[in-house]
């Protein structure tokens, strides 16, 4: 049995997809929500399977909702459920964490396919989404091609900024990449000075800029 919580601040659209839902013998809606603050809160206490989500959403939006499910929720998986197909919103909600993105203009049997295909562990990104991702992730590679090429920097200085940029500490880095805090320092010197800069924020500001997305 597939648990489901329904989190759009539509009353209408919540009815709309419990009816659509209610008639599945494998799925069952165990709550709704209004907003993402409220989904939070019910996904905590009921901890279904699957969320489904509206990306625009009052107190908490989709996005801001699907990055605080990241943090404490390991069991839910979340489906974006939207009108939007902007990539904005798309590449957004795929960094986030969500495990799938459907409009909501999608049919019945799409809508449970992807329900099903979730649950499996699996990704489910609608036809016209999947090519936004598949858009921005080879954008994303070409601007990181053209940041490393620029900066020259070395696959040791790439692993460290690409932990600096997370937000990682040198202690923190050493002890991830096995090397001594100096190690991290001097890698750090180096990267600044190949790009640059003086100041680690300045580090970071510039990798994003020039498209330093590395996860």
């Amino acid at each position: 049995m597939v648990t489901v919580l329904l989190a759009d601040d539509h009353n209408v659209v919540r009815n709309g997809l419990k009816l659509l839902l209610e008639n599945e013998e494998d799925i069952n809606v165990i709550g709704e929500a209004s907003n993402g603050k409220e989904a939070i809160e019910k996904i905590k206490e009921l901890q279904p399977d699957i969320v489904l989500l509206d990306v625009r959403m009052p107190v908490l939006d989709g996005i801001e909702t699907l990055s605080e499910l990241s943090k404490n929720s390991a069991k839910t998986r979340s489906l974006v459920l939207s009108m939007y197909a902007q990539e904005d919103y798309v590449l957004q909600s795929a960094r986030s964490g969500a495990s799938g993105y459907i409009l909501k203009d999608a049919s019945k049997d799409e809508l449970i396919t992807a329900i099903r295909t979730i649950h499996a562990g699996n990704k489910y990104f609608s036809g016209s989404v999947s090519n936004i991702i598949v858009e921005g992730y080879l954008h994303n590679l070409q601007s990181q091609k053209i940041f490393q090429n620029s900066h020259q920097l070395t696959k040791a200085e790439k692993n460290v900024l690409n932990l600096v940029v997370q937000g990682l500490s040198n202690a923190e880095i050493a002890n991830k990449l096995n090397i001594s805090v100096r190690t991290v320092e001097t890698h750090r010197f180096k990267i600044m000075k190949k790009m640059g800069v003086n100041k680690s924020k300045d580090m970071i500001q510039k990798a994003h800029k020039e498209g330093w997305t590395q996860a």
